[in-house]
């Protein structure tokens, strides 16, 4: 094909990227089910109102919800956090391609990148769910694209590298190392990107060094394989596919390391870095994908002898490709919360007083928080205390005591205890009449208020320990 016909054909790429981006959405209204995907959603636009309130200090805020603080006075919630992952999946798309124009990629090989791009995991999850990674990725783009332009915009680099430090301390670090590898490649003067380190030091002085004295969360399972791997389970994963093509990729782009030490070097230390640093798996994903596009591209241009074998082989590897994006996008729209949860939590917003505090496993918070409009006992950014009340927590759910769970129970002054089903299936219990789930039968301290085929609901009743 001729340049200006791979250039048509990328157009038609942003078209099949909102096709995707759109599907999740589409899957979740068909079935009624009109809440946001995941858990980000509701930790960000909870820490937004609290910071617009001042509730919570503004050290602890990141650059995501930055944004959506200010685009709440032009829209509501719901098309906000809709709204932001996809505009900021297209923006992606788009300055990707102008990257890989500028570092002189041909258009046959853009194309092939940007197809892996649009057909991975990565972005169906990252551009869909509405979360602090959207942005993040976005921002990475855009700072190569900034940086590597021949017309320098130091205003914008340093605003871009602004938000990109504010996403976590991690991503501050990589970004510091984008600018280090890139003054040591294109052998820039130091002098010229002193304001970009300086935010960064900024950045990691006034906002990542108190927490460092802040307790975290230790309760959280990480499995890395996971994360990284979408066919182990991770939602944010790479596939098989884009993995066997990446590995073509580097081969045929590993004779221009000598060119490129630093950047080679960097981008190898990001991938095994990716592993036990799961802020550092976007940079790590960029970086595969960008190589599955040059193992695909290499599979396009090279000769066989018979043509329709290699058609054959090409249609495969897109199929491939396709299907895996199709059903990674199936699977986003059918995640958690559904309309079972919402129902109930709602129910707990209309038929409970304000004071409530309410108690269930730590995965339900967020949801709780939102929909409930209650108080929990943890959830999973609690920060502060998390770990004692986990430890709390795990023997409240597992005691088949009824003493030592009502000094749990009074000790948080808990009013009401959630158990969905998801509990009985491996998040909690194997199977019911476990634990706190045996002693909840127990008609003289709990009250059975709501119950759906997924949630059901008590109030504890009982008198302190001291009466």
């Amino acid at each position: 094909m001729k340049v200006d016909e791979w250039n048509r054909i990328i157009g038609l790429l942003f078209l099949l990227a909102v096709m995707i981006l759109l599907l999740p959405h589409s899957i979740r209204t068909l079935s009624g089910n009109n809440t946001f995907i995941g858990k980000e959603a509701y930790f960000d636009i909870k820490s937004a109102n609290e910071i617009i309130k001042g509730v919570k200090d503004f050290k602890e805020i990141t650059s995501y919800q930055i944004i959506i603080i200010f685009l709440l006075k032009f829209l509501k919630t719901d098309a906000l956090l809709r709204v932001i992952p996809l505009i900021l999946g297209i923006l992606t798309l788009y300055f990707c391609k102008k990257f890989l124009e500028i570092i002189r990629l041909k258009s046959r090989a853009r194309f092939f990148v940007i197809l892996c791009l649009v057909l991975s995991s990565f972005f169906v999850s990252t551009f869909t769910i509405s979360s602090q990674r959207a942005l993040t990725s976005f921002l990475f783009v855009l700072l190569l694209y900034l940086i590597y332009k021949k017309r320098k915009e130091w205003s914008l680099i340093n605003l871009t590298s602004l938000l990109l430090a504010l996403s976590g301390f991690w991503n501050a670090l990589y970004t510091g190392m984008i600018f280090f590898v890139y003054s040591r490649s294109k052998k820039i003067d130091g002098k010229k990107i002193i304001w970009p380190i300086m935010i960064i030091l900024f950045s990691l002085t006034l906002v990542y060094l108190p927490q460092v004295f802040i307790e975290k969360p230790e309760f959280i399972e990480q499995n890395y394989l996971k994360s990284f791997l979408s066919d182990f389970g991770g939602i944010n994963g790479i596939g098989t596919f884009s993995i066997l093509l990446a590995c073509v990729g580097l081969l045929k782009v590993w004779k221009f390391k000598r060119k490129n030490y630093f950047l080679y070097a960097s981008s190898i230390a990001v991938v095994i870095a990716s592993f036990f640093f799961n802020e550092l798996i976007i940079y790590s994903q960029l970086i595969i994908i960008f190589l599955a596009g040059m193992g695909f591209n290499y599979f396009y241009k090279t000769k066989w002898e018979a043509d329709y074998l290699k058609q054959g082989f090409i249609l495969v590897l897109f199929c491939g490709l396709l299907f895996s994006t199709v059903s990674d996008a199936i699977n986003v729209g059918q995640m958690q919360p559904n309309l079972k949860k919402m129902e109930a939590f709602s129910w707990l917003k209309e038929n409970s007083s304000k004071e409530s505090i309410v108690f269930s496993d730590y995965r339900n918070g967020l949801w709780i928080e939102y929909f409930g409009d209650r108080a929990v006992v943890l959830d999973e950014r609690m920060g502060k205390t998390s770990n004692k009340r986990f430890n709390d927590s795990y023997t409240l759910l597992n005691t088949y005591d009824m003493n030592q769970a009502k000094e749990v129970i009074n000790k948080y002054e808990i009013d009401y205890i959630i158990v969905t089903k998801k509990m009985f299936e491996g998040d909690v219990w194997e199977r019911e009449e476990l634990g706190l789930h045996f002693l909840l039968g127990n008609k003289e301290n709990f009250k059975l208020k709501f119950n759906n085929s997924e949630v059901w609901m008590w109030k504890y009743i009982g008198a302190s320990l001291d009466e």
